[in-house]
């Protein structure tokens, strides 16, 4: 069995079968989300609750579910962009995440991020200048100031 399911399932081949830059991506994706991600916040027992909050989990009870109704309201879809605009509602550059998916859960997030993966992969092969121009954009940000001044900064300043 293909340890990406959800990537066999769509008629693409075992991570084996997949080109080196596909494959050498999934590898990375899976180490920073299980070595990194999952200890740093998703193991964090009131983040994990939070994220539960935001997508009003069955799991929840008594106020903290009436007050994830509201709150679940508000809440982004998850959703990933792959071009340099804050948004789009063009599928083709953008992946949303499936009702089912529990971020907290490394798991489930996988099975999204493989996704993901398969689809940023197919736009960089298919649509390179595009995409590297868009890769570009955003390595730009890196010496950009925050337009979101928190209470704490604002004090410092």
């Amino acid at each position: 069995m293909c340890p990406f399911s959800l990537v066999a399932k769509k008629n693409k081949p075992c991570l084996e079968q997949l080109t080196p830059q596909l494959r050498h991506l999934m590898k990375m994706a899976a180490h920073e989300q299980k070595n990194i991600l999952q200890n740093l916040i998703y193991n964090n027992a009131d983040f994990s609750w939070w994220i539960k909050v935001q997508r009003n989990d069955s799991e929840l009870r008594g106020l903290a579910k009436a007050f994830a109704v509201p709150a679940s309201w508000v809440s982004p879809k998850l959703k990933v962009s792959f071009i340099s605009q804050c948004d789009t509602d063009l599928p083709e550059y953008s992946n949303v995440a499936s009702e089912d998916t529990k971020l907290e859960s490394y798991q489930s997030r996988m099975k999204w991020i493989e996704l993901v993966g398969s689809q940023f992969h197919d736009l960089m092969r298919r649509k390179t200048s595009f995409m590297e121009a868009e890769l570009s954009a955003m390595a730009g940000w890196v010496d950009t100031q925050d337009s979101v001044v928190y209470l704490k900064e604002s004090r410092a300043l």
